[in-house]
């Protein structure tokens, strides 16, 4: 075991951080792209004292030092943001918990010029509970997709069904046309949305495959779609019985389908490869022990046609639960495999009775082939009103093409890890909303504001003095406001005008 240390001659430009730029909310790390010699962290959690799903967007340099920090409050954002040649900044997402549409997001890489739109079926039909993952830049266009339930249709066991939900949006945000795919039986989920060589939009999804005598078998599919939206492949998986399922996946420059199955209840993690006819072309099975479990959450290729990969890595021997990483070459051979361990008292905020728990959800390969992975760790603090406490904090590793920190790393590695905060967000009450004359804003410590419309346009900004904002001569209709300061995250917030 090797103690990896993020100053030494080797690693000063490797690391392992944690950040907390939000006083304490829960945070995970969705996303990480890079953009400009610059990590960009595409997170979820919870604001407003913890009632909010939120979508919150972090900036580190590649020393991973922070900063710039965001959050939009009633934005549940999905997987995968794009950033587009003209530099603007796509993400997707939902209204959690209410459920009642998707949202498309939109901005420039400096924040100068937001639009946020709404994406909904029909607002007088039976469609509910939006259920969004994730969007694909595809011919020009950004598709949004997910899952929402029919109420108008039943399916075999008298409940409503699930189906897929694809919106097709052009750059300006202006909404094209949508499209369902129907279940085989009863409900689907769609995971994941790429685009092949062949320029084919393709997806996966699980549904449940309903016998005549009520068996269930769960079963993972993947779809092709062409440029006019019609279906030209289709793959079915075997039956998993109930244990897991077909998760991420990623296409190699010859066609090859890669993609993981995690059998949690057998036991049972694979990556496998698919031909692009849909027969098999290898597996490889982690092998797990006894006392040990992975969980693979991303999959990414490297320029050099290799995988890489990471999850979560469980131990119930050591009563460890953290983050892994691992490369295969393109034919399935392992190449090597990371298990990282945030050491027992190595940090001021570790609990000082065991390891930190952590987990990765996604890696990327950074221009110069380095990789960076992040997810989420419990850090241990004393707040000074509720005492010892775990918070969730968002996670990043930065590593050589290897996956380490220092030169001729083994398999199992103990990580010294860094905290960083920023100045703590502002815990700020904006009311009431909808708003018919006068905006409030309280407990709010910012230096300016600005209000946009929905389609991106700068209405107003001005220095904010803690007086109330004018909607007055504003019509009806949805704004965003967003505030700013030097000193902590700057935050957006939608408004409603009566």
């Amino acid at each position: 075991i090797i103690n990896l240390l993020g100053n030494t001659t080797f690693g000063q430009h490797y690391f392992s951080k944690s950040y907390d730029p939000f006083d304490h909310g829960t945070e995970s790390v969705y996303n990480l792209a890079t953009v400009n010699n610059q990590i960009w962290i595409s997170a979820g959690g919870l604001c407003d004292n913890f009632s909010i799903d939120c979508y919150k967007k972090v900036i580190v340099d590649e020393q991973g030092a922070l900063l710039e920090a965001s959050e939009m409050a009633s934005f549940d954002p999905g997987n995968d943001p794009v950033f587009t040649e003209d530099g603007y900044h796509f993400i997707g997402g939902d209204d959690t918990p209410v459920r009642t549409h998707f949202n498309l997001y939109k901005s420039d890489l400096n924040g100068d010029s937001i639009q946020l739109i709404d994406l909904i079926v029909d607002e007088d039909s039976l469609y509910t509970d939006y259920y969004h993952y994730g969007i694909v830049e595809y011919n020009d266009q950004i598709v949004v997709y997910g899952q929402v339930t029919d109420n108008q249709d039943l399916g075999l066991t008298g409940t409503a069904k699930v189906k897929g939900l694809l919106f097709w949006v052009d750059k300006d945000m202006t909404v094209d046309t949508f499209t369902i795919i129907e279940p085989p039986f009863d409900w689907l989920v769609l995971s994941e949305a790429i685009v092949d060589p062949n320029n084919y939009l393709t997806l996966t999804y699980q549904f449940t495959e309903i016998l005549n005598n009520g068996q269930r078998l769960r079963r993972s599919a993947i779809i092709k779609l062409d440029e006019q939206k019609q279906k030209v492949f289709e793959w079915q998986s075997p039956d998993f019985g109930d244990g897991g399922g077909l998760g991420t996946f990623e296409i190699l420059a010859d066609g090859k389908m890669v993609g993981n199955f995690d059998d949690i209840t057998n036991r049972q993690v694979l990556i496998y490869a698919l031909n692009p006819d849909g027969t098999m072309a290898w597996e490889f099975d982690f092998a797990p022990r006894s006392y040990e479990n992975y969980e693979v959450s991303d999959l990414t290729t490297t320029e050099e046609g290799q995988i890489v990969g990471c999850g979560t890595y469980i131990n119930t021997r050591k009563i460890q639960q953290t983050g892994f990483i691992f490369k295969l070459d393109a034919e399935g051979q392992l190449l090597w495999k990371r298990i990282f361990t945030i050491g027992v008292g190595e940090h001021p905020l570790n609990a000082p009775e065991s390891p930190k728990r952590c987990w990765l959800n996604d890696i990327i390969e950074l221009p110069n082939g380095d990789l960076t992975a992040g997810g989420r760790m419990y850090n241990y603090y004393d707040d000074p009103v509720l005492g010892p406490r775990n918070d969730i904090d968002l996670w990043l590793v930065k590593m050589d093409a290897e996956g380490c920190i220092e030169a001729d790393c083994g398999e199992d590695l103990i990580l010294t890890n860094t905290h960083d905060v920023l100045n703590n967000l502002q815990e700020v009450r904006i009311f009431p909303n909808p708003v018919t004359q006068n905006l409030y804003i309280q407990n709010a410590n910012f230096d300016t504001y600005e209000i946009f419309s929905i389609t991106g346009q700068r209405l107003r900004a001005g220095t904010f003095n803690n007086n109330p904002i004018s909607f007055e001569n504003l019509p009806s209709g949805t704004y965003l406001i967003q505030l700013r300061s030097d000193k902590h995250p700057s935050q957006t917030f939608k408004i409603a005008k009566k």
